[in-house]
C-alpha cells in the first residue's frame, strides 16, 4: 500500500528525481461503485464532445521522493496539516481508504482539512496522459491560512478546491495552467501576481464573487464550467485575502532546483 508524507520534519529536502518507465503489464482493479481504475500504458488522450483539449508537452521531472498515492484523506482537527502528497489518479485506491467527495458528488483525489490549524502543502500530480479526467482535489481549514503548490510537471488536468473560513489563502500553480478561475471572498482582497497579470482576463465580479480565466479562453475553447474538461480552480476566503502566483522558476534547471527548494524551505518552514 503506497503511503504519503502524513507529517514532515522541517529539514527535508526535496529531490529531482525521474519518473519510472511506464507498467509493461496491465492491471485492473475493481473500486467503489463498479468502477475501473487502471495501471496500463495509456492509449490515445480521450476526445472532448464540449469543449477543446489542450495538446501540451509532456515532460517527466519529478520535485519530491514520496510515493505516490490516490484518494488520500487527511482531517485534523487541533493540528497542521504539513506535507508533500504525490498523487497518481490513476491508482486503485489503498485497501480501507476513506474517500471524500466534493460538492458534486465526486471522489476526490485528495481532501486535506484542519479544523483548527492551517494547511501547508505541495502536492505533485505525476500521472502521465489524462485518461481518467481531472485530478479532484481539495484543502480547507476552519480556522487557518491555507498555502498549497501545485506542482504539475506532467501537465495534466486538476481540479482544485481551497477554502479558509477564518485565514488567507495562498496558491502557485504551474505556469502551464490554463483554465478559469473563480472566488468568494466576503471580507478580504484577491491579490494576483505580477507574472499572471498578462493572462489574467476578468469575465465578472459580482459583490463576493469573481469570475477569471487565466489565458486564452477563445483559443483554449472554453464556453462555460459545465462543458470545460480542463483545469479547475475554486477559491474562497471568508475573513482573509486570496493570493494566486506561479511557482517560482528562475534560469533554466539548475536555477530551477535552487528556486523550488528555497520556496520549499519557505513553505514548511
Amino acid at each position: 500500500m503506497a503511503t504519503s508524507t502524513d507529517r514532515l520534519q522541517d529539514s527535508q529536502s526535496v529531490h529531482i528525481i525521474e519518473l519510472p518507465p511506464d507498467y509493461s503489464e496491465s492491471a485492473v482493479s475493481k473500486t467503489s461503485a463498479g468502477s475501473e481504475y487502471i495501471t496500463e500504458p495509456p492509449g490515445p488522450p480521450e476526445a472532448s464532445s464540449s469543449s477543446q483539449e489542450i495538446t501540451r508537452p509532456l515532460t517527466m521531472t519529478r520535485v519530491s521522493s514520496s510515493p505516490a498515492t490516490n484518494f488520500l484523506t487527511i482531517n485534523r482537527k487541533n493540528e497542521t496539516v504539513k506535507g508533500i502528497y504525490a498523487i497518481n489518479p490513476t491508482l486503485p485506491p489503498p485497501p480501507g481508504a476513506v474517500i471524500s467527495k466534493d460538492n458534486d458528488g465526486k471522489d476526490l483525489n485528495l481532501s486535506l482539512k484542519s479544523t483548527n490549524g492551517p494547511v501547508n502543502c505541495l502536492v505533485e500530480i505525476i500521472k502521465g496522459v489524462d485518461t481518467k479526467g481531472p485530478a479532484r482535489l481539495h484543502a480547507e481549514s476552519e480556522n487557518g491560512s491555507v498555502t498549497l503548490v501545485i506542482h504539475d510537471a506532467q501537465q495534466n488536468r486538476f481540479r482544485l478546491q481551497a477554502v479558509s473560513i477564518n485565514g488567507s489563502v495562498s496558491i502557485r500553480i504551474p505556469s502551464t495552467y490554463i483554465g478559469p478561475i473563480s472566488t468568494m471572498i466576503k471580507y478580504g482582497s484577491l491579490n494576483i501576481d505580477t507574472a499572471l497579470r498578462p493572462k489574467f482576463q476578468t469575465i465578472s465580479e459580482i459583490d463576493e464573487e469573481g469570475r477569471f480565466f487565466l489565458g486564452d479562453y477563445i483559443s483554449a475553447g472554453y464556453e462555460n464550467d459545465e462543458t470545460w474538461l480542463m483545469d479547475h480552480i475554486r477559491v474562497e476566503s471568508h475573513y482573509g485575502g486570496v493570493n494566486i502566483a506561479f511557482i517560482e522558476e528562475d534560469g533554466g534547471e539548475k536555477g530551477k532546483e535552487a528556486s523550488q527548494k528555497s520556496f520549499f524551505s519557505r513553505l514548511f518552514g
